[in-house]
């Protein structure tokens, strides 16, 4: 099951996400009801990777930053 986005549709933006993601060797897991504004808390930060795949997981999600 992939994330869909707020219409329910997953996007190739989003399928590209979690395709990257994979081969980086991480697993989006689909949440549902995530709201559109939220605060998301990463904790700790053990490398300078931490954004850069914080950014793919929000894509895979199909939220705005």
């Amino acid at each position: 099951m992939e994330p869909a986005n707020a219409e329910g549709a997953v996007t190739f933006k989003q399928k590209l996400a979690l395709k990257l993601a994979a081969v980086l060797g991480w697993k989006v897991i689909p949440r549902q009801n995530i709201p559109d504004k939220c605060v998301v808390i990463g904790y700790p930060h053990t490398s300078n990777w931490d954004f850069p795949l914080f950014l793919i997981a929000a894509s895979a999600y199909g939220k705005p930053l």
